[in-house]
């Protein structure tokens, strides 16, 4: 476990612990009931009818409403499919990976403060804006239904993990399906239409208004004790450049433009060579070396035995062409493979990498040009990163949302298809409510254990080797 790890641990840590500290001293002093505040299990429940009567003036609009629920339904049944096609691809590639890569449990939780890499502040905001966004939605469509609202909230562990328009109960379930799936799909489809207005922002006017200083490829880890962290090399170095040091001669050098061609070289490569790295890093160019260890200590893959290793983590891409994966993704993607590549890119591999939220040594590979390159640097990139977790818990959210268990919203139109697929079968009233019933918690149980695979699955897979 390294020391970055261990702080985010400590860091969970005190703030539950402050969290559990402060709410024992406001339920002791009274305080809690005087300020509408309940104890919901772990949770913190604030419920109030303030905000009722805005979300009643824009209700008004019913036409709108009615229609953008309607692709709202298609948007988040779209989302659905492609999450449980997601996790069922994951829970195969996880087979393949040793259990020292498998992600830890904090990573499957989606809270600033849990989470490693979802930043503290930038993380609060934005998953303060998409709760906002997501339950005002349902709370309109709830009233378009004529659905009464008893009340709004927020849902609190240590930061706001969720907010609710709370409908009456009995009222959703006697609505009509279409009514129950209109409100329930709007939530998602808001977060994932907002979170597409973010991307665009983040990538067509702040991503295209910056240029690299280097050509290169981007480092983006090192592997404690290896030969790269012997020789220097950090986190956020730009490699321009490889050589073999022979004897003191210096011999194939080789302009590196992306990993593929990293790979390639090291591949020719065998323990105990003199390798030699031109990096970029902070404004200066300059030589590392580091002397290469054998692959198969670092893997126990017969095949890799006698190949040379460095421990270095790399961007796929240049630094250009990663710039240009930012700015647009799907246009740089010349097949359905390269644009995958690309997606993973902008989405998953940025924040798993470490480089978002933008910061330095990033900072210092791109400069702001441009029109909007006038603002102050730090402003530039502050507004950058607001933007791209904007997009990124808006996307979370919504995705995660639609997924079809229990207590997600997508469960309520799985269990409207659900019934009107088994009515369809001859199954009517309380046989086919609880054939239903019984389906979507099967399916719920399913999707959950899906999600926990991504974290055993490597431990199992190994275990049955």
């Amino acid at each position: 476990m390294t020391m970055s790890t261990m702080s985010w641990y400590a860091l969970a840590a005190g703030l539950i612990a402050a969290y559990v500290a402060i709410v024992a001293i406001l339920r002791g002093k009274g305080l809690l009931e005087r300020y509408n505040l309940q104890i919901y299990g772990p949770f913190l429940m604030w419920k109030t009818v303030r905000g009722r009567a805005y979300l009643e003036r824009l209700s008004r609009h019913e036409r709108f409403w009615k229609a953008y629920a309607d692709i709202s339904i298609w948007i988040t049944v779209t989302a659905m499919i492609t999450m449980i096609g997601m996790l069922l691809w994951s829970a195969v590639y996880v087979l393949t990976i040793p259990p020292s890569r498998s992600p830890s449990p904090s990573y499957i939780v989606g809270l600033p403060g849990v989470n490693p890499i979802i930043p503290l502040w930038y993380g609060i905001f934005a998953l303060a804006v998409a709760i906002v966004i997501h339950e005002g939605a349902h709370g309109i469509l709830a009233l378009i239904g004529r659905l009464r609202i008893r009340s709004l909230g927020i849902l609190l562990f240590v930061v706001p993990v969720g907010a609710f328009v709370e409908p009456d109960e009995e009222e959703l379930k006697g609505t009509r399906p279409k009514v129950r799936d209109r409100m329930a799909a709007v939530g998602p489809a808001t977060n994932i239409l907002f979170a597409i207005v973010c991307a665009l922002i983040f990538s067509r006017i702040f991503m295209a208004s910056i240029e690299p200083a280097e050509e290169g490829v981007i480092v983006t880890g090192i592997i404690d004790g290896s030969p790269a962290g012997e020789g220097g090399l950090r986190p956020g170095m730009v490699l321009i450049s490889l050589a073999m040091d022979v004897n003191g001669t210096v011999t194939n050098e080789t302009r590196i433009h992306d990993y593929d061609e990293f790979r390639d070289y090291m591949e020719r490569t065998r323990p105990g060579d003199r390798l030699r790295l031109f990096v970029y890093y902070r404004g200066d160019r300059t030589w590392r070396n580091a002397t290469l260890d054998d692959r198969y200590n670092y893997t126990d893959m017969e095949e890799d035995r006698g190949k040379g290793y460095i421990g270095i983590f790399l961007m796929s891409k240049s630094t250009t062409e990663l710039r240009d994966i930012l700015v647009n993704p799907v246009a740089t993607a010349e097949d359905p493979v390269d644009l995958r590549a690309n997606l993973i890119t902008y989405a998953i591999s940025l924040p798993f990498s470490g480089l978002v939220p933008f910061h330095e040594p990033f900072t210092d590979i791109y400069e702001p040009t441009g029109p909007i390159g006038d603002l102050s640097e730090p402003l530039f990139w502050v507004l950058a990163n607001v933007f791209y977790w904007l997009f990124w818990l808006n996307l979370m959210v919504g995705i995660s949302n639609a997924l079809p268990a229990i207590p997600f919203d997508g469960s309520y139109l799985f269990h409207d298809a659900a019934t009107a697929f088994f009515g369809r079968l001859g199954l009517t009233g309380d046989r086919r409510e609880r054939v239903v019933g019984r389906t979507l918690i099967f399916v719920s149980v399913g999707v959950f254990f899906l999600v926990i695979w991504q974290v055993i699955g490597p431990h199992v897979a190994a275990l049955l080797r």
